[in-house]
Parts: structure tokens; C-alpha cells; sequence
């Protein structure tokens, strides 16, 4: 027997909020530039960092689950919709479905040079994933994630990509590369098409994002600057240079208002720099690491800033009055290459040199996982092809909550559970697609779903 399978995956899950207490620090000096809208540290010393106090003990994240890699993990992110988990180890791109197994996998056949570098990205919409292919790796892919098909790959750069982001309204994929330049790629239809590159770095581009509400693309590179560039009438042009790191680049973030964006470079710092208008200036320098500063991650609710740092620890800073402190620190096994919220802001990933990738909870947080679905009989996985001759299928599944379950349908009729959160059902077939939708509810009112189509010829 033969079937034809497409799956789709949804679970929902309540947020969580949380409230943390604050502390602030002064902004420092800064001078600008005019000529060339070119913006200069003149900092004596790093903003102070303040004693955790009880209560900044109280909201430290626990450790919550590692997904084991050969050796070391980078690029971890959620994608926007809350849908998929991804994450790069030394040799392949990897996504992964809210529960955490796989969905696709893009093997290089060898190890990457770079962990360092944000070599892929999601659309806001979940439905693509950007990311640098083998073996050419000036080369991007632009991956489906409906399907798991590679529909485009784009070429322009003539050497290594070094940094991928995704405008917040899908219309824009943003590329740096080792060739110095930032090339814009235009969405066109179902694919993405060359529309600008743009030239100012003295040196490789290795990190990438756009402001909130798109009008800022922020890029960092090796020659120790981040170039600010501006969206209007549907062309970036520069805008202005921020100068403060004394060494490279190598992560760049937004806040969710878009009013702050932090570096972090191999000078051991955090660089946050304000916007006021149109323009941006150095507000804060944050010190506490010492090692370099590989990634940095706002919170959704811009309260919270993550940094990955090789010196083994993350570093986590909140937000209060006007500038951000130091409130905690977790320590990793080794280097951090990579740190990310989820869209709730109630988890943060971690990845690095100590072959894993690490998911932390928020202290305050409540276990609120939605029931997990297990098909048992067909054999389904996510996109496999199969077709059937039969007038009938059964449907064998299970069904398990830390909660307890509480309700279970196939197609909108209520079925009886079995012992262990077992159920089965006979279900006829009509000829051409037949969509079977399965959904379990707990006894906190989470819900999960799982859906495929059964293809009678």
C-alpha cells in the first residue's frame, strides 16, 4: 500500500509574560561627525556594571533541554512564527519542528570554516530560509520550507558570504561577503532577484540586520565599523559610519522598537548606539566579558540583551531608564558562538564550541508545552511522497502530556483514548486528496495538530 503524505505542523502555546527589576547606568559622551555623518567614541571609561542583587538572582534562566551535535553548533535561531528551530554544526544546516525533530537537513560534505559568521536566516513568514551553499560558498540557497525545495539560488558575490538577514517585511534579503560589499536582493514573485550593491566597508562583512520597521539595514565588518544604511523610495543608500569598536565586528542587533542597536566585536564589548531622528550615536559601552563578543540578541520586548562571548559565559543585560546593566551571566562549557530569543521571549538559545545547542527558560517560567502527537501506523514522516489504491486507511496514534490529555479529534469527531494515550481509527478514502487533521488538547487548554492528505488513485 502506497500513500501520499504532505504534513504540516502547529502547535499553539500561551505566552508567558515576565517582569524583571532594573537598574541604569549613564550614557557616555559621544562626538559627531557632520561631514560625513561619521559617529566617534570618545568614552574614558565603560559604563559601570552593578552587583546582581537578590532579586536580579531570583530571575536568572535555568538550563531547560541541549540537542546533542557532532561538534560545535552555530546560527541557532527560531524562526519568526514560532514554526521551526534551526541551527548550523560544523558541516550542515539543520531545521527542526516545535517539538524538536528533524524536518530537513542540507549536508555540506565538509566542515564549515567559519562558526562565527550568520550564514542563514528566515523570512518573517517562515516560508523561506536563506542560507550559503556547498561547495561554492559565494553562492546563496533559498529553501521552501512548505516543500524542503531549494526553488533559487542566487549569485553576485565573487567570494565568501559572510552574514544573511531578512528584511521585516519579506521584501528584502540582505548578503555580506568578504569581498566587502552588501548586495540587496529584491523578493520577486516566488524568488528573490539582484537589485542593489553596496560599497563603503574597508574589509569583510560578517554581520547583518534590519531595523524593525526596515528603514535601517545595520552592517558590521572586520575593518572595525558598523554602516548604517537607509531605505528610501526602495533603494538603500549610506547613511552613517558608527565608530567605537577598536577591533572586528562581529554581530549586530535591533531592538523591537527599533530605538537601540547593539554590536559586539572582538574588542570585548558591547557597543549601544541610539537613535535619535534619523541618526544614531554611541549612548552606552558595556564591559564585562574577556573574551571576544560573537553574538547579540535583543529580547521581543527589548527589556532583556543577550551576548555570546569565547570567554564561556553568556552575558544577560536588562533595561532600565534609559541604558542597560549587567544581571546575570550563565556559564557555557565553552566558546558561545550564538545566542537568540524565541518570538515569547521566554527562551534563549545558545550554540557553540561545546558540540550542542543549548535551550534556557526564563526564571518565572511555567511548563506550558502543548500535547505531542505520534503517528504510529501509516509510517509518516514530513515530505514523503506515497500514494494509495485502498478505499480505507487506519489512523494509529498517540497522544502524550505532561498535563494530561484531555481531548483527542480526527477530523473534527472526538475518539476514545486508549491506555498509554493510544487511539485508532478507520477512516474511508474518497479518490483524489483526503485531508486527515488530528488534534489534541490538554487539560491546561494547550493545543497541538497534526495534518497530512492520504492520495487515492
Amino acid at each position: 500500500m502506497y500513500l501520499h503524505v504532505i504534513i504540516k505542523r502547529y502547535a499553539y502555546l500561551p505566552l508567558i509574560f515576565f517582569a524583571l527589576s532594573c537598574v541604569s547606568t549613564s550614557p557616555p559622551k559621544k562626538a559627531v561627525t557632520p561631514a560625513d555623518k561619521t559617529v566617534r567614541s570618545t568614552i574614558s571609561k565603560p559604563a559601570p556594571e552593578k552587583p546582581a542583587t537578590p532579586s536580579d538572582e531570583a530571575v536568572s534562566p535555568t538550563r531547560w533541554k541541549t540537542l546533542e551535535a557532532e561538534k560545535w553548533t552555530s546560527d541557532v535561531q527560531f524562526s519568526p512564527k514560532g514554526n521551526y528551530l534551526a541551527y548550523r554544526d560544523f558541516q550542515a544546516y539543520r531545521i527542526l519542528d516545535r517539538d524538536h525533530l528533524p524536518v530537513w537537513k542540507y549536508d555540506r560534505g565538509e566542515s564549515f570554516s567559519n562558526p562565527v559568521t550568520r550564514l542563514s536566516d528566515f523570512s518573517p513568514d517562515d516560508k523561506y530560509f536563506a542560507f550559503i551553499m556547498y561547495p561554492s560558498n559565494e553562492d546563496i540557497g533559498v529553501l521552501r520550507v512548505s516543500d524542503r525545495k531549494i526553488i533559487q539560488v542566487l549569485k553576485g558575490h565573487p567570494t565568501d558570504v559572510g552574514a544573511l538577514a531578512f528584511s521585516p517585511d519579506g521584501r528584502f534579503l540582505a548578503s555580506g561577503s568578504r569581498d566587502e560589499t552588501v548586495i540587496i536582493w529584491k523578493r520577486d514573485g516566488d524568488g528573490f532577484s539582484r537589485s542593489q550593491t553596496l560599497h563603503g566597508h574597508a574589509f569583510g562583512v560578517y554581520a547583518l540586520a534590519f531595523s524593525p520597521d526596515g528603514r535601517f539595514l545595520a552592517s558590521g565588518s572586520y575593518d572595525t565599523t558598523v554602516r548604517i544604511w537607509k531605505l528610501d523610495q526602495g533603494e538603500f543608500s549610506e547613511h552613517q559610519t558608527l565608530r567605537g569598536h577598536s577591533d572586528y565586528v562581529y554581530s549586530v542587533a535591533f531592538s523591537q522598537n527599533g530605538e537601540y542597536l547593539a554590536s559586539g566585536g572582538k574588542d570585548q564589548t558591547l557597543r549601544i548606539w541610539k537613535l535619535s531622528g534619523d541618526e544614531f550615536s554611541q549612548h552606552q559601552t558595556l564591559q564585562g566579558h574577556s573574551d571576544s563578543v560573537y553574538s547579540v540578541a535583543f529580547s521581543p520586548d527589548g527589556k532583556y540583551l543577550a551576548s555570546g562571548s569565547t570567554d564561556q559565559t553568556i552575558g544577560l543585560w536588562k533595561f532600565a531608564v534609559d541604558s542597560f546593566s549587567r544581571f546575570s551571566s550563565l556559564k557555557a562549557s565553552n566558546w558561545v558562538y550564538s545566542v537568540s530569543f524565541d518570538s515569547s521571549g521566554n527562551t534563549l538559545l545558545c550554540g557553540g564550541k561545546d558540540k550542542q545547542v543549548t535551550i534556557w527558560k526564563m526564571s518565572g517560567y511555567t511548563d506550558q508545552r502543548p500535547p505531542r502527537i505520534e503517528i504510529l501506523d501509516p509510517d509518516v514522516r514530513e515530505g514523503e511522497i506515497r500514494r494509495t489504491t485502498q478505499d480505507a486507511i487506519r489512523i494509529v496514534c498517540k497522544v502524550t502530556d505532561e498535563n494530561g490529555v484531555h481531548e483527542i479529534f480526527l477530523n473534527n469527531s472526538p475518539m476514545p483514548v486508549l491506555r498509554h494515550g493510544k487511539f485508532s481509527a478507520k477512516l474511508p478514502l474518497g479518490m483524489g486528496q483526503n485531508p486527515i487533521r488530528i488534534r489534541a488538547v490538554d487539560k491546561k487548554q494547550n493545543v497541538s495538530e497534526r495534518s497530512f492528505v492520504v492520495e487515492r488513485e
